[in-house]
């Protein structure tokens, strides 16, 4: 005679089938995929990241080395992402390692999910791909934020951009970038929404980013842009959806070009640190949606009127002569 009902029975099993299943999403990212933690090894190898490493930087830095078991679980690995469900590496988050050789782009191909890749203060000065060549990224068909910040990294690296299509996010801030803006390297990320491409040694007039019509967040500050008869055509195509601009340390020589007042949807505008002249023009008052504004370090002329900021509802940050 059984001890136990069926209903009984099944309503055990039941909630016992529940606890498994919410134990797999729990921890369903403790099962790597042998590929990719072979890839991550490979990885490893390549920067040297070891053990001497942890006597370089603080714990966090000390996080990156990984071990050497092919049985390990490289989704408990520091620095690496992976989806809770899946288990597919989906973010790399590398900050510091000994100098390397120019990075070998195909050392990525194992990672088909990724969306992160996080390479900054890494000195690898340019990137290579004996395969696929300029058209490497486009393998990370998921890649949405790529950062290479303080790298090294110099104007070869341009034209493997276009490639990476899906990318909304790039952030090269702190290299050795020169030369006009890559505008030919940049024109196939319709889907960029943030670029970052400050304290670099790009040069003459400000770009015409008209192609990249989501953008939300510009950093060029820290360059050599100048203001040109160009600037206000660039101006317009950036007042649907711009909602931060950083120009500031530029040089930029001359009065405000007037097209400036048409970025009615800015929150954060910064012009500081270059030679504009002129009285602060009455624009400044149709930016009626700025939390933060810099204009510091300019070579204004007059005096302020605080008339011009009394519709900045918003306004949060105020820095002006000083």
């Amino acid at each position: 005679m059984l001890m136990f009902s069926l209903p009984r029975f099944f309503c055990a099993t039941w909630i016992t089938v529940m606890m498994m299943m919410v134990s797999l999403q729990m921890h369903g990212y403790r099962c790597c995929l042998q590929t990719e933690r072979k890839g991550l090894l490979e990885l490893k190898a390549y920067l040297n990241i070891s053990e001497g490493l942890l006597e370089l930087k603080d714990n966090i830095n000390s996080s990156y080395f990984w071990p050497t078991d092919m049985n390990s679980d490289c989704c408990q690995w520091k620095a690496v992402n992976c989806d809770i469900t899946s288990g597919r590496v989906i973010g790399l988050f590398i900050n510091y390692a000994y100098t390397v050789p120019p990075l070998n782009l195909s050392l990525f191909y194992p990672f088909g999910e990724l969306r992160t890749l996080n390479f900054s203060w890494i000195p690898c000065s340019y990137w290579y791909d004996d395969i696929y060549g300029y058209e490497s990224l486009g393998r990370l068909k998921n890649l949405e934020i790529l950062e290479f910040s303080s790298s090294g990294l110099d104007s070869s690296i341009l034209p493997f951009l276009n490639a990476a299509s899906s990318l909304r996010t790039l952030v090269l801030r702190g290299n050795s970038i020169e030369g006009t803006f890559p505008i030919k390297d940049l024109k196939e990320l319709r889907n960029l929404e943030v670029l970052d491409l400050s304290r670099n040694r790009f040069s003459g007039p400000l770009p015409d980013l008209a192609y990249l019509h989501k953008l939300e967040a510009l950093d060029l500050s820290d360059n050599s842009f100048s203001v040109s008869s160009e600037t206000k055509g660039m101006i317009v195509h950036y007042r649907s959806n711009l909602r931060e601009l950083d120009l500031s340390g530029n040089g930029l020589v001359g009065r405000l070009p007037l097209c400036f007042g048409s970025l009615t949807k800015l929150k954060v505008l910064d012009i500081s640190s270059n030679k504009l002249n002129g009285t602060i023009p009455s624009l400044i008052s149709n930016l009626t949606s700025l939390e933060y504004l810099s204009l510091s370090n300019n070579e204004f002329e007059g005096f302020f009127s605080f008339e011009l900021i009394a519709n900045l509802s918003k306004l949060k940050v105020f820095q002006t002569f000083i």
